[in-house]
């Protein structure tokens, strides 16, 4: 409840002419206002349109399973609450996080792969994509003296360059993940949809800007993908 009073800046930006007013936000934007005094009745129908008391229900639960550490009653929750709200991709990307604590990573990469188009802008969503990739691209590659050889024998074998890159990632030495990144990139930017430089984005956004490889990478990647 806002105290127009107070906030009469918010309430002109929010169109707010009449006493009471309320307005139902979802997910940043107005979906429904009503101007006046209302009946209880009338007032509780307007709110339960617009509560998912089901999935927010079992979104709680799962939180409350995970503070328990009993993570598969937490899947279990975020997945029921994904069902019944599938429209919320936050949802979705919760229990993709769980699914990755359960190591249960092709699921994961599933679900994020389901994930509506718009939503992939998200920083957030391309690095999970590409941490779950890491993750099953490393389990999946042969041993690091096979991938030398490979790479050796045919610098342009770029998927032994992006198993290299994906082992050395889960081994968290980060520059010479990037230097195979960027191999991969310098010799074909569209490989696996750009996944050279997605990995590189998602390696910047884990060491931070603090870290002073990634200026200098990221200096590299623009020249090798801008050319």
């Amino acid at each position: 409840m806002l105290n127009t009073d107070d906030l009469g800046r918010l309430a002109r930006e929010h169109d707010v002419n009449s006493l009471p007013t309320i307005k139902v936000f979802r997910r940043g934007k107005v979906v429904h206002t009503l101007h006046g005094a209302e009946s209880e009745t009338v007032l509780r129908e307007f709110i339960s349109r617009y509560l998912s008391r089901e999935a927010d229900g079992r979104y709680v639960a799962s939180i409350q399973a995970y503070q328990r550490v009993d993570l598969d009653e937490a899947v279990t929750q975020a997945a029921e609450a994904a069902l019944t709200e599938p429209e919320n991709p936050r949802l979705t990307i919760d229990l993709v996080k769980l699914l990755m604590l359960q190591q249960r990573y092709a699921r994961a990469d599933e679900l994020l792969r389901h994930l509506p188009v718009e939503v992939w802008d998200s920083p957030e969503i391309r690095n999970l994509s590409v941490h779950v990739s890491f993750i099953r691209t490393a389990q999946e590659a042969p041993p690091i003296a096979t991938l030398e050889n490979s790479i050796s024998h045919n610098p342009d074998n770029l998927e032994a360059r992006y198993q290299m890159s994906a082992v050395k990632m889960m081994q968290d030495q980060y520059e010479d993940a990037m230097q195979q990144l960027l191999e991969i990139a310098r010799r074909d930017h569209d490989f696996h949809q750009q996944a050279a430089r997605n990995g590189m984005l998602a390696i910047f956004s884990l060491l931070g800007e603090h870290d002073e490889r990634v200026p200098r990478y990221r200096t590299l990647l623009g020249q090798v993908t801008h050319k």
